[in-house]
């Protein structure tokens, strides 16, 4: 599976933060063609099938007759839009503008077409598991027209039960978006982070940056870096780290000054002004974003996964309460075709 190195090390630490791009930004365009999948073995093409096994056309509910709006009636081959538990295929050749902001839950969605999202509108899916094959296309905004700044494009995973890995998803691999076709997503552009220009003291409602951020709101969710490392229980041995990074939302927003919805826990002195060891503040909020559901259950979290296929570019998404691949505990390998209850499959990263 086409995962980088640093995204799976991103996605073992804490296992719990949001993986946003932007501040965590990735783009894998290479300049290989279009839709350059390759499947260079035997295992490569097995995860495929499984995958497409997934969402089987003959079982679909809404099938996209031609091009069009999905929220128009004429789209679809049953003269209706897809509804709760709506299956849903958009065959090759077939593009689907999705205008769409309804809460109302889908059980799949297959694109071999190609899906777009509307930029000037709020839209919502609300879905299980979307599978993207090899030479279709998901575009959620592009950099040359993203998804526009006073709207939001949001993907909820939602909770349909505990996965059956007995019957349906040996694999463990459904819930969420599993992509081997060309990617687009790009919402709105963001700082995604910037140093504070001084000293923050215990109870601080207010910060100066170094400089004036791009694209933030006051309401955003943001994250002011802690400057200390804490451990869990070191005179017993523990030596797990605790973070001292302290989330709070932006209150008021002036240039580069702004102010916290709270006061500060932990004070962040500047004991090395010279070498620029000022706290940062980062931003966690984009306008087009993936989560899951279900936020308490790791087993039962979405995640996003880009398969073999290097034709993917995602700017300024957010990716939150996303993966199930927990580090606390001994991992399955995710190359076994049936995994017992209570897997822990290697490789469903939020990412």
């Amino acid at each position: 599976m086409m995962k980088s190195r640093m995204m799976r090390r991103l996605c073992q630490i804490a296992g719990m933060l949001p993986l946003i791009a932007g501040s965590i930004s990735f783009v894998v365009s290479t300049g290989v063609p279009a839709f350059a999948q390759v499947h260079l073995d035997s295992a490569m093409v097995a995860e495929h099938d499984r995958m497409l096994a997934l969402v089987p056309t003959n079982q679909a509910t809404h099938v996209a007759v031609g091009s069009g709006p999905w929220n128009s009636g004429s789209t679809w081959n049953t003269g209706n839009v897809p509804g709760n538990d709506a299956k849903v295929y958009i065959p090759a050749g077939r593009t689907v503008t999705y205008n769409s902001n309804a809460t109302t839950p889908i059980r799949w969605l297959r694109v071999e077409g190609k899906i777009t999202f509307q930029n000037n509108i709020n839209t919502a899916l609300y879905v299980d598991t979307i599978v993207v094959d090899e030479n279709a296309e998901w575009e959620q905004g592009t950099t040359g027209a993203p998804i526009q700044s006073s709207v939001r494009s949001e993907i909820v995973f939602t909770d349909t039960g505990a996965i059956d890995t007995t019957n349906y998803d040996p694999s463990f691999v459904s819930r969420g978006l599993l992509s081997h076709g060309k990617v687009r997503i790009c919402g709105t552009t963001v700082t995604p982070f910037l140093k504070t220009n001084s000293a923050l003291g215990v109870g601080a409602t207010a910060a100066a940056l170094q400089s004036t951020p791009t694209g933030w709101q006051t309401g955003d969710t943001i994250v002011v870096s802690g400057t200390s490392l804490k451990y869990r229980n070191p005179s017993g041995g523990d030596f797990t780290p605790i973070s001292s990074d302290e989330q709070r939302t932006l209150a008021t927003l002036s240039g580069g000054n702004i102010g916290l919805s709270s006061g500060l826990s932990t004070a962040r002195p500047v004991e090395y002004p010279s070498f620029g060891l000022y706290s940062y503040v980062s931003n966690y909020s984009r306008n087009v974003y993936f989560r899951s559901a279900n936020t308490a259950d790791a087993s039962r979290r979405g995640h996003v996964m880009f398969m073999h296929n290097r034709d993917v570019d995602v700017r300024y998404a957010g990716f939150y309460s996303l993966g199930r691949t927990r580090k606390d505990i001994d991992v399955t390998s995710s190359a076994t075709s049936a995994l017992p209850a209570g897997n822990n499959p290697r490789g469903r990263y939020a990412v």
